[in-house]
């Protein structure tokens, strides 16, 4: 095999593992459909089920977020991608550490294809910081641990 080959081999090869670390990519191609449970877990996406909940959300819940003054941490992923499964347990262990303060969302790009054109969604998992205002003020996309969600939650600056 010539060395031109072997070059392009591990070239591929390289972005693959890290498109497979670092997140999915999401091209979300099925219209968005109504979701007849979105008024049900109203009070759920408010975070009135207790610490520790990340709702599943859709727009509707992310305007509640806004009307009500809260500052907003969401996830757009899908069940399908690995590193946004990954996202779920330090998603969880945020919302019970900034219980009350913070609203904790995921968002399944798939079923609100709206929402991922809205904020650009290319890779998931996408973390969206939004401040009480309702407005998107940072992002960060792929894995992200604990510690390091703190910070960019510290850095945002949506807990003003």
């Amino acid at each position: 095999m010539r060395w031109s080959t072997r070059l392009i081999a591990l070239t591929i090869m390289a972005t693959l593992a890290i498109s497979l670390v670092n997140g999915c990519s999401a091209r979300p191609t099925t219209p968005a459909e109504p979701d007849p449970e979105a008024l049900e877990r109203k009070d759920t996406a408010r975070g009135d089920t207790g610490s520790g909940h990340v709702a599943d959300a859709g727009q509707p819940d992310i305007e509640e977020a806004a009307r009500r003054g809260l500052p907003a941490v969401i996830k757009m992923g899908s069940d399908s991608c690995s590193p946004c499964r990954k996202m779920k347990p330090v998603m969880e262990e945020l919302a019970g550490h900034y219980y009350g303060k913070v609203l904790f969302l995921s968002v399944d790009v798939y079923k609100h294809p709206d929402l991922a054109s809205k904020y650009q969604v290319r890779v998931i998992p996408k973390i969206i910081f939004i401040d009480p205002a309702g407005n998107a003020v940072a992002y960060i996309e792929g894995y992200q641990s604990v510690d390091r969600m703190k910070s960019l939650i510290e850095e945002s600056g949506i807990l003003k």
